[in-house]
């Protein structure tokens, strides 16, 4: 209390500022998750890292990525499953041309005369270089892999053979598409892609995938299960393909020039959603395995408000491409609106395993939390936005909302004031921060506030008084 006068707690304006801003939003349900899994890992055996080293670095390779004119546009990593030369790497990372090259520690070149398969969902693919008696290394076949064993990731960072890093798995996450990723604390970075993640054994429990760098440091690996798997339809597949022809292209050009698009997108401008349903329709009709085709089918439905049918949609556009981002982050929004807010955070996080760094998903986790209640979760999930967006005002405004919430104003304050910083005329959030100041039992910086309000917003001011001594 502020001698007789109750302190406010609550955040005003909070209300309104999410919904007019609630095409933003973002958090870390993976990240999350795994914080609270990572207070007490099992213990596991020690790794001796030079005699890992030593084991594994010869049958890890750097992977060099030409287009069709032979210009490096790509580099990742790659290493070696048989002394014949098969390797698995990253789907992404072949995926940026027709071309490859594979780098040995020893300076050898091998061209990447096939792909054997590749698994899109979970960015894998084995391919196959020539050669005889090559070191290799061997999958773990167990099935599960326990949060806090000791691993380490040898890579080719930056373009750099040989690159060591070392840490545990803080998390195994299963995603509803039917990916499972593996969250470890060694660094995952640029060129790093397609590294085996070994354990103490220099058994192969992972295959990295994806960071994030900001605020938070995420990386992920696919498991050795799937690459298991990969590996086994490879064997069986009674024909293989050179690198450029197995390669599966981005299918949006197929539909580029379909008058059926054309009229759509048209109509799209025009805002006359019910025509432009009609010609999507049309297009789904003639290319059923078209993830474009569903995907503005489904962004045709959310014009029209019909949340289910978009949902439907967007589902069939995941499943001929499981590894487009904005259509899992389009389908989260839907959700959203739908107000379906776990369904949402789900969706939101299929888009994050694939591109962790996909700002406006780990807002619109937070702003989900937010409607959930769940403050303490959105609180991480809008710090975690504003280390990557430290310019956004409303990743700070959200951010201290949310400590407030948890009447933790101490918390509360930096955030609120970064925000103010960004954008001084926001009247909202100059009225949270001398809410804050006021249960901190600093009434000359809310008069300050209050002051500046007369001028921004009045009907605010009048409210702000009713709690100033």
């Amino acid at each position: 209390m502020i001698g007789s006068k109750k302190h406010p707690t609550k955040a005003q304006g909070k209300k309104k500022d999410m919904k007019s801003n609630s095409h933003l939003a973002l958090l870390t349900v993976v990240a999350l998750s795994i914080l609270c899994q990572l207070s007490a890992p099992a213990q596991t055996e020690q790794i001796d890292l030079i005699a890992l080293s030593k084991k594994a670095s010869p049958a890890v390779m750097l992977l060099v990525i030409s287009d069709s004119n032979g210009k490096e546009v790509a580099t990742g990593t790659g290493f070696l499953i048989s002394a014949e030369g098969k390797l698995i790497t990253s789907y992404h990372v072949i995926e940026k041309g027709p071309k490859a090259v594979a780098k040995g520690g020893n300076g050898g070149l091998f061209p990447v005369e096939r792909m054997l398969a590749s698994d899109p969902k979970n960015d894998l693919a084995v391919l196959m270089i020539i050669g005889k008696d090559l070191p290799f290394l061997k999958l773990s076949t167990s099935n599960k892999t326990e949060v806090g064993t000791r691993i380490a990731i040898i890579g080719s960072t930056l373009g750099l053979e040989g690159s060591m890093s070392e840490g545990i798995v803080s998390a195994v996450r299963d995603f509803t598409s039917g990916r499972q990723l593996i969250q470890v604390t060694a660094a995952i970075l640029p060129g790093s892609s397609g590294s085996p993640v070994l354990d103490a054994k220099g058994l192969v429990i992972g295959i990295a995938s994806s960071f994030l760098q900001g605020g938070q440091a995420l990386n992920f690996a696919v498991s050795a299960e799937a690459a298991i798997a990969l590996v086994a339809r490879a064997e069986n597949m009674s024909a293989t393909q050179s690198l450029d022809a197995a390669i599966a292209r981005d299918d949006y050009e197929a539909i580029l020039g379909d008058s059926d698009y054309l009229a759509a997108r048209r109509a799209e401008s025009a805002l006359e959603y019910a025509r432009q349903l009609r010609y999507c329709q049309n297009l789904v009709r003639r290319y059923p395995d078209n993830y474009m085709a569903h995907q503005i089918l489904g962004d045709a439905y959310v014009h029209l408000n019909l949340f289910e049918d978009a949902i439907a949609a967007y589902k069939q556009a995941v499943k001929w491409n499981p590894r487009k981002t904005e259509v899992w982050y389009n389908m989260g929004l839907t959700y959203f609106k739908f107000k379906k807010f776990d369904e949402a955070i789900t969706a939101f996080m299929e888009g994050l395993a694939i591109k962790p760094d996909l700002l406006n998903a780990w807002f619109q986790i937070g702003s989900a939390y937010f409607q959930q209640k769940k403050y303490r979760d959105a609180i991480y999930a809008y710090r975690t936005y504003t280390g990557l967006a430290p310019n956004e005002a409303n990743g700070w405004l959200s951010l201290g909302v949310s400590h407030m919430f948890v009447q933790d104003f101490e918390g509360a304050l930096e955030p609120m004031k970064r925000c103010v910083d960004l954008k001084p005329e926001n009247a909202s959030a100059q009225f949270n921060l001398a809410i804050i100041y006021i249960n901190l039992r600093k009434n000359y910086a809310a008069k300050q506030i209050y002051n500046k309000l007369l001028t921004l917003d009045p009907i605010l001011a009048g409210k702000l008084k009713k709690y100033l001594r």
